[in-house]
């Protein structure tokens, strides 16, 4: 769909126990093979958001490694933080709201992908 950039994955599920939860990390194919991702419970502000990236393995690919451009943390920790606002006024019916990839080139931050899983209403 995009050449170049990195991809992430951003989402958030509903836990039964926990409420809703948001889970960052590594996207497209590889969310499934290094299983890097970090956790919180919501609600998360900017900051947070960026402290959870700084968490990942891999990190160094969001900060320009081996030349790549950085990508721009701001506008990263912004489009996740809108997702998580976004999953939180679909309300109590909400099962999981998922962008994977969520695309990083610079400062472009593209969702090409979401998932969003309802549970029925029941009267």
């Amino acid at each position: 769909m995009r050449t170049g950039g990195l991809e992430l994955l951003a989402a958030v599920t509903v836990d039964p126990t926990f409420g809703p939860v948001l889970v960052v990390g590594l996207g497209g194919v590889w969310v499934e093979v290094l299983s890097d991702t970090s956790l919180r419970m919501l609600p998360v502000d900017r900051d947070e958001v960026r402290r959870m990236l700084a968490e990942l393995r891999g990190a160094p690919l969001l900060n320009g490694a081996r030349g790549a451009a950085p990508a721009d943390l701001d506008a990263v920790a912004d489009a996740v933080v809108a997702l998580t606002e976004c999953a939180q006024r679909l309300g109590p019916s909400l099962e999981a709201l998922e962008i994977n990839p969520l695309w990083i080139d610079g400062a472009q931050v593209e969702a090409l992908d979401v998932l969003v899983a309802m549970r029925e209403e029941t009267p």
